[in-house]
C-alpha cells in the first residue's frame, strides 16, 4: 500500500481505472466529477461529453430524481438499457469522514 499522499492518489486513480465496473461519481449538484474507461466503454460515450445532459447520464439521473441523495442507500436492482445491452446499477453516497454528504456514486455492471 503506498505510503505518501501523493502515492496514494495515483494507487486511488489506478484502481478506479482497472476496475471493470463502471463507475460515475456526480457531486451534489448532479455534475459528472469522474467517469472511468469501464463506464465509458458501457455506455459508449467519450469522458468529454459525460455530463447531466448526455442522454444515457440523464436516465441515471432521472432513478433518483424523486429520492434525497444524501439519505440514499445503495439502490440494487435499478436497470438501465445503454448500447444494446441492459446494465444493473447501483447507488452509493459519497461521505467525508464525519459522515457529511459530498455526492454519489453510479456503479454500472453488464
Amino acid at each position: 500500500m503506498p505510503k505518501k499522499r501523493g502515492q496514494e492518489k495515483s494507487w486511488l486513480e489506478a484502481i478506479l481505472h482497472s476496475t471493470a465496473d463502471g463507475l460515475i461519481v456526480f457531486d451534489q449538484n448532479n455534475r459528472v466529477t469522474h467517469i472511468n474507461p469501464a463506464a465509458e466503454k458501457l455506455l459508449g460515450i467519450e469522458k468529454e461529453k459525460a455530463s447531466e445532459k448526455h442522454p444515457t447520464i440523464a436516465q441515471l439521473l432521472a432513478q433518483d430524481a424523486d429520492k434525497e441523495k444524501k439519505e440514499m442507500p445503495r439502490v440494487d436492482e435499478a436497470y438501465i438499457e445503454s448500447s444494446g445491452k441492459t446494465l444493473k446499477v447501483l447507488t452509493d453516497p459519497v461521505l467525508d469522514d464525519e459522515g457529511n454528504f459530498l455526492g454519489y456514486m453510479k456503479t454500472l455492471q453488464d
